[in-house]
């Protein structure tokens, strides 16, 4: 059972993966809660850090070539 070590863009992929899934989830944890949310302004800012998230992972992995 020798499984081979994930290289690091696939790790990245993984960590994003799993702050999105968080990010929903707190999200509906707050809704459920009765908080009242803009989801515009959440959409918006869930986009930016993403977005910052794939360029700086984008970077880093070309740096590792």
């Amino acid at each position: 059972m020798n499984t081979p070590r994930l290289r690091y863009p696939e790790r990245i992929t993984g960590a994003l993966w799993g702050l999105i899934i968080a990010a929903v989830a707190g999200l509906a944890l707050a809704a459920l809660s009765g908080l009242a949310i803009d989801l515009e302004v959440f959409a918006i800012g869930a986009l930016v850090v993403l977005g910052g998230w794939l360029l700086i992972s984008a970077l880093l992995a070309a740096v590792k070539r």
